[in-house]
C-alpha cells in the first residue's frame, strides 16, 4: 500500500474517490497519513473487519467532508465502541449506521446534524436504546432504521422532522409507542412480522395519529420460524393488513407487501385512489384466492383441471399484474416478484441499508 501511494498518478486517481471501505486499521491509517487528499475528498466511509474501532474513529477526525459513516462490527464480537467519539471527532456527519454492535459505552446524545440513523444493536435493554438517540439532532433527524428494539424511546416524540421509520418485528410495546407519537407525522413506515401473534398487533397500528399522512408502507411478513401454515398467514394478512389497514391509508402512494397474497384483495387495493406503485413479493406456496368467503391455497387450483389455468396465470408476474390493473380506475405501477423457498429476508451490511432506505424511501 505504501508503495502504491508513492505513485503520483495513482494518488491523483484516488483523490477523486469519495467513498471508501476499510477492512483493516493498518490500511486506514496508511491512507490517512499519506496526505491531505484523503481528508479533503472523502464523504462516505464503511468500516468493517478486524480493527480497533475507537482508534479508527479518531483517525477520521481530519475528514471534515465526511457525511456518512457505516460501522459494522459483525467480525468484532468483543469490541467495545465508544459512541461519544462520534460527536467529538466526526461533528459533520449527517448519516450514521451502526450495525451488529454487541458492546458499547458513551452515547449519541451530543451528535448534531444527523438526518439518517440506523441502529442494529444486540441488546434488549431499553436504557441502551435511549442513549442511542441523538437528542442534539432533534431538529434535523428525518430517518430512523431500527433493527432490534424492545420499545420506542419516549423522547422520540421530540423529533418533529422525523418522517421515515423502519421497525423490527412488531410488539405490543412498539405499537403503543407509535400511537403515542403526537409530534411526529410519518411519510413512510416499514414493519416486520415474524409470528402470528405479532400479526395481530397490526390491528391497533393503523389508528396511530402519526400515520394519518402516510405516503409509503412496507409490510414484510415471514412466519416460517413460527411454523404457521402459509394459508393461515395469508388469512391473517387479509384480516389485519388488508381489512383493518387499507381503510385508514387513504393517502398511501407506495405500498410494498412481502408475504402471502390473496387474488381477491384486488378491489380492496384498488380503493387506494392515490396509489402510484404497488410492489408484491410473494414467497413460494403463499398464493391463493378467497372464494365465497373461504380462502383456497394453491393446492385447490392445481388439483382442479377447471381452475389450473387460472392459477397458472396468477403465478406469472405479468399475468397477476394484469389482473390487478383491471381493478383500478387509474392503475399504478405494479411490480410482482415470486420468491423461492430459500428466500431470506434479513440482509447484512450494506445490503441491509439498501433494503432499509431504498425500498422504504424510494431512493
Amino acid at each position: 500500500m505504501r508503495a502504491l501511494l508513492d505513485d503520483d498518478n495513482f494518488v491523483r486517481c484516488l483523490s477523486r474517490k469519495t467513498e471508501w471501505t476499510f477492512w483493516s486499521l493498518g490500511t486506514l491509517l496508511t491512507i490517512v497519513l499519506s496526505g491531505s487528499w484523503f481528508s479533503q475528498s472523502t464523504e462516505i466511509v464503511y468500516l468493517y473487519g478486524h480493527m480497533h474501532v475507537n482508534t479508527a474513529l479518531r483517525s477520521l477526525s481530519s475528514c471534515r467532508q465526511l457525511r456518512c459513516l457505516i460501522l459494522d462490527c459483525l467480525s468484532l464480537p468483543r469490541s467495545t465502541v465508544d459512541l461519544s467519539l462520534i460527536s467529538t471527532f466526526l461533528p459533520n456527519l449527517t448519516q450514521l449506521h451502526l450495525l451488529h454492535i454487541l458492546s458499547f459505552e458513551g452515547s449519541l446524545a451530543k451528535a448534531r446534524n444527523l438526518t439518517d440513523l440506523t441502529v442494529y444493536i444486540d441488546t434488549n435493554r431499553q436504557a441502551d436504546f435511549d442513549t442511542l438517540l441523538p437528542l442534539a439532532s432533534s431538529s434535523t433527524l428525518r430517518k430512523i432504521n431500527y433493527r432490534r428494539i424492545p420499545r420506542l424511546p419516549s423522547s422520540l416524540n421530540s423529533f418533529s422532522k422525523l418522517t421515515h421509520l423502519r421497525l423490527p418485528p412488531l410488539s405490543e410495546e412498539i405499537v403503543a409507542g407509535l400511537r403515542n407519537l403526537t409530534n411526529v407525522q410519518l411519510h413512510s413506515l416499514g414493519v416486520e412480522v415474524h409470528t402470528g401473534k405479532q400479526m395481530k398487533h397490526l390491528k391497533n397500528l393503523w389508528h396511530a395519529e402519526s400515520l394519518k399522512n402516510l405516503k409509503q408502507l412496507d409490510v414484510s411478513i415471514d412466519c416460517r420460524e413460527d411454523k404457521v401454515e402459509t394459508s393461515s398467514v395469508t388469512e391473517l394478512m387479509s384480516r389485519f393488513v388488508i381489512s383493518f389497514g387499507i381503510p385508514y391509508l387513504e393517502t398511501l402512494e407506495h405500498l410494498e407487501l412481502c408475504g402471502g397474497f390473496d387474488v381477491a384483495w384486488g378491489p380492496r387495493l384498488a380503493s387506494l385512489k392515490n396509489l402510484k406503485c404497488l410492489h408484491l413479493r410473494i414467497p413460494e406456496g403463499s398464493l391463493g384466492c378467497t372464494i365465497k368467503g373461504r380462502f383456497h391455497d394453491q393446492r385447490t387450483f392445481v388439483n382442479s383441471e377447471g381452475l389450473a389455468a387460472c392459477f397458472d396465470m396468477w403465478t406469472k408476474p405479468e399475468g397477476l399484474a394484469a389482473i390487478l390493473e383491471k381493478e383500478f380506475e387509474s392503475p399504478p405501477i405494479i411490480e410482482v416478484s415470486f420468491l423461492d423457498a430459500r428466500w431470506d429476508y434479513d440482509v447484512e451490511g450494506k445490503a441491509l441499508l439498501m433494503k432499509g432506505w431504498s425500498c422504504l424511501c424510494g431512493e
